[in-house]
């Protein structure tokens, strides 16, 4: 069927923990990532209280930078400790 024969070469696998340093350098990224995310959201959920001068969204837009900045901190901290 085929004419020519495809040599393969040897395959080199990737080390496991190599593996698992990748998957986790990801994964904290894409947290600080959410994390930046959420905190946008929380900016503006405060900018939208002060302009109706609404006390409770105030309130929730802070404990959302707040909470922003608790995850962005202990990922940072956790992709230090990974990599």
């Amino acid at each position: 069927m085929f004419d020519s024969v495809i040599a393969a070469g040897s395959v080199v696998l990737a080390d496991g923990s190599t593996v698992v340093t990748n998957v986790l350098n990801t994964l904290s990224t894409w947290v600080i990532i959410g994390g930046g995310l959420w905190g946008v959201f929380g900016g503006v959920t405060l900018a939208g209280g002060l302009k109706d001068h609404a006390g409770p969204q105030i309130q929730s837009g802070v404990w959302q930078l707040v909470g922003a900045g608790i995850i962005i901190a202990v990922a940072a901290l956790f992709k230090g400790l990974v990599s």
